[in-house]
C-alpha cells in the first residue's frame, strides 16, 4: 500500500494533486511534508522559548523588577501568546486558512523579536547596573518599549501555533485507517520536536544569555524565526493546504438566535438514521443526531412548510440545517473539558517561574568551573517529555491497539487524563522538595534567596521537572489532537486555539493566584507566603495549594470525560437532510 498516497488529506483527488515544478510532478501531503512542517515548527519553538524560558531572570536582573511582577510578566506573557491562538484559529479558520495564518504570525513574531533584540543592546533602551544593593528598575520608556515587543512575539505566536499542527494533520488522509494511525503518530512526533527545541532552547542558548548577554540570545531566535519563515515558504509546493469555510463564531451565533426565535415550535418525533451527507465523495454521514443540547435543534425547524395539505405555496423561511446545528453541539461537548484542563497548565507556569527562581538560589556547579544556568534545569522536562512520547508512540500504543482490538488504542481524554494526573503529582513532589530548601536556608539563615546560593544541589528539583514533562507528554499533545480530531471540520482550527488557550488560561490563572494568594495571607507583619525573598518565602505552601486545586480539576474532568461521548459511539437519531429543515407539524393547520 503506497503511504504517501494513504498520507494525502484527499484521497480522491490524488490524481489531481501535483503541482508543476521544475518541470517536475510534485506530489502534496505525506511524512514528507508533515515533518517539513515539524521542522519549521521546531525552528519557531527555539527562537520563542529562547525568549521566553529565561526572561524571568532577564527582567529582574537586568531590568530590575521585583520577583513576584516579573513572575507575573513571564505568565502573562506566555498567557498572551496562547490566548491569541483563538484569534488565530478564527482567522484561519474564516479568511486566511492556516497557511496563510502562519505566514502573517511568522512575521509579527520576527518583528517582535528584533524589537527585542533593541531592548536588550540598546543602552537607552535599559536601566543602569545596580550600584552595590541598589537598582533602579526600568522606566516607564523603557518597560513599553519591552513589553511592546513581548506582545507582538505574543499575537505572532497565537497565528502559528493556532495552525501549525493543523496544517500538519492535513497532510494525512484521516479517512483511511493507515492515515489515522500516521496522524496519531505525527502529534506524537509533533511532540518530541517541540521538546527537542526547547531542549536547545534551555540550554545553548540560555547559556549564551548567561555568559554572551540577553543581546546575543535574542538575535539567535530572530535569526531562527527567519530561517522557519524562510523553510516555510520554500515547501510550499508541498503542501496540502484546505482553503477557509466561512466564520465559525457567525454559524455559533446563527444558530443560538434560530433556536431562540424557533423555541416555542415543537419537532417532530426522530426515527433511528443517519445524517445524509450530500455532496461527500464518500456517501458517508458526516455527523449524526445527538441527544445533547436539544433545544438547539429548533434552529433547524422552519416557521412554514413550503407546501400545506391544501397544497397553497407559502413563502418559506429556510434555517440552519439539523447538520450545522450538530457541528455546534460538537463544538459545545468540547468546553467542559477545555475548562476542567486550565489548572494542568498553572501547574506547569511554576516551572518556568519560581522553581526556576529556586534553581538559581542552589548549586548549579558540574565539576569546578562550569555554572548550568537556571534555566537549563528546564531541559529534564523536555527529556521527561521526549522520553515518554518515544515510549507512548513505539511501546505502549501498539500493545493498546493490539489488546483493544482499535486503530487508536488509547482515546486522547483517556490520554489527557493520566496527564492531569501527573501534573498534580509534580506539585505534590515540588512542595516536599522546597520545605526541603526552605529548612536548609533557615538553618543557614541565609536571608536573600537569590544573591546567597545554597549548598543543595539544583539536581534535587530533577523529580518536579520530569513529572511535568510526562505530564505534558500525556497532556499537552493528548490535547492537540483530541480538539484537532474532535471539532468540526469547518472550526478545526478554531479548537487547535481552544486546546492552546487553556495555556493562557493556566497562565494568567497563575498570574491571579500569585496575587490573590498574598493578599489573603498578608497578617499584620507577616509578608505572605510569596515574596521578593524565596527563603522567606512559603513557596512549598503555594505548591500543595496549586496541588488541591489541581485534585478538584482532575475530578471535574472525570466526569466531563465521562459525559463526552464520541461520534462513533453516540446513540443514532433520525434526522433530515441538510436541504430539509425539520417542519413543525402545526405549520400544515390552516
Amino acid at each position: 500500500m503506497d503511504v504517501e498516497k494513504l498520507g494525502n488529506a484527499n484521497s480522491e483527488a490524488n490524481t489531481n494533486n501535483y503541482f508543476f515544478f521544475f518541470n517536475r510532478k510534485i506530489a502534496k501531503g505525506g511524512w514528507r511534508s508533515a515533518l517539513l512542517i515539524l521542522g519549521v515548527e521546531v525552528c519557531e519553538r527555539l527562537a520563542t522559548l529562547g525568549i521566553g524560558m529565561n526572561l524571568v531572570l532577564y527582567l529582574h536582573n537586568q531590568m530590575h523588577l521585583p520577583i513576584p511582577t516579573s513572575a507575573n510578566a513571564v505568565t502573562n506573557f506566555f498567557g498572551a501568546s496562547f490566548i491569541t491562538c483563538l484569534l488565530g484559529g478564527f482567522v484561519a479558520d474564516t479568511y486566511l486558512g492556516r497557511y496563510g495564518t502562519i505566514i502573517v504570525g511568522a512575521s509579527i513574531q520576527l518583528i517582535g523579536i528584533i524589537l527585542m533584540v533593541f531592548s536588550a543592546t540598546l543602552p537607552t533602551l535599559s536601566p543602569p547596573p545596580c550600584e552595590g544593593m541598589t537598582c533602579k528598575p526600568a522606566n516607564t520608556q523603557q518597560q513599553a518599549v519591552l513589553f511592546g515587543a513581548l506582545y507582538l512575539i505574543a499575537l505572532g505566536t497565537g497565528g502559528v501555533k493556532s495552525c501549525v499542527s493543523g496544517l500538519g494533520a492535513d497532510q494525512f488522509n484521516e479517512e483511511e485507517e493507515e492515515g489515522r494511525k500516521m496522524m496519531q503518530s505525527f502529534f506524537n512526533w509533533f511532540g518530541v520536536g517541540l521538546s527537542m527545541a526547547s531542549v536547545l532552547a534551555v540550554t545553548v542558548l540560555a547559556y549564551l544569555q548567561d555568559n554572551m548577554g540577553h543581546g546575543v540570545g535574542y538575535s539567535i531566535s530572530a535569526a531562527c524565526i527567519t530561517l522557519s519563515l524562510s523553510l516555510f515558504l520554500l515547501g510550499s509546493p508541498l503542501y496540502n493546504s484546505k482553503p477557509p469555510i466561512g466564520s465559525p463564531l457567525s454559524l455559533i451565533a446563527r444558530i443560538f438566535l434560530d433556536a431562540l426565535r424557533n423555541r416555542h415550535l415543537q419537532p417532530p418525533p426522530l426515527v433511528p438514521n443517519q445524517l445524509e451527507h450530500d455532496h461527500h465523495p464518500s456517501n458517508k454521514p458526516s455527523i449524526i443526531h445527538t441527544k445533547q443540547f436539544l433545544f438547539l435543534d429548533k434552529a433547524a425547524l422552519s416557521r412554514q412548510c413550503a407546501n400545506d395539505f391544501t397544497g397553497k405555496e407559502r413563502n418559506v423561511w429556510i434555517p440552519s440545517s439539523l447538520e450545522r446545528v450538530e457541528e455546534v453541539k460538537k463544538f459545545l461537548r468540547l468546553l467542559p473539558i477545555l475548562a476542567t484542563t486550565i489548572i494542568f497548565w498553572t501547574g506547569n507556569a511554576q516551572m518556568i517561574t519560581f522553581s526556576t527562581e529556586q534553581a538559581a538560589t542552589l548549586d548549579r556547579r558540574l565539576g569546578k568551573s562550569f555554572s548550568i544556568p537556571p534555566t537549563s534545569l528546564h531541559v529534564f522536562v523536555q527529556l521527561g517529555c521526549i522520553i515518554t512520547l518515544i515510549f507512548y508512540d513505539k511501546v505502549m500504543i501498539p500493545i493498546a491497539r493490539k489488546w483493544r482490538r482499535n486503530d487508536e488504542g488509547i482515546t486522547s481524554l483517556q490520554r489527557i487524563g493520566i496527564g492531569l494526573f501527573f501534573a498534580m503529582i509534580s506539585m505534590v513532589v515540588a512542595s516536599f522538595i522546597e520545605r526541603k530548601r526552605l529548612k536548609l536556608a533557615n538553618q543557614l539563615q541565609l536571608l536573600d534567596g537569590l544573591k546567597n546560593e545554597l549548598p543543595l544541589s539544583a539536581f534535587y528539583l530533577t523529580p518536579q521537572y520530569c513529572l511535568v514533562g510526562i505530564g505534558e507528554a500525556f497532556g499537552y499533545i493528548g490535547q492537540l489532537e483530541f480538539f484537532f480530531t474532535e471539532s468540526p471540520d469547518r472550526m478545526r482550527s478554531l479548537g487547535t486555539g481552544l486546546s492552546l488557550s487553556t495555556i493562557s488560561l493556566g497562565f494568567f490563572l497563575s498570574s491571579a493566584l500569585v496575587d490573590s494568594v498574598n493578599r489573603w495571607t498578608k497578617h499584620g507583619s507577616h509578608p505572605g507566603w510569596i515574596t521578593n525573598d524565596l527563603n522567606t518565602s512559603r513557596l512549598d505552601y503555594f505548591y500543595l495549594f496549586i496541588a488541591f486545586c489541581s485534585l478538584i480539576s482532575f475530578l471535574a474532568y472525570l466526569a466531563c470525560s465521562y459525559w463526552y461521548v464520541y461520534d462513533d459511539k453516540r446513540g443514532l437519531h433520525k434526522s433530515h437532510s441538510r436541504e430539509e429543515p425539520l417542519c413543525n407539524s402545526d405549520n400544515f393547520k390552516e
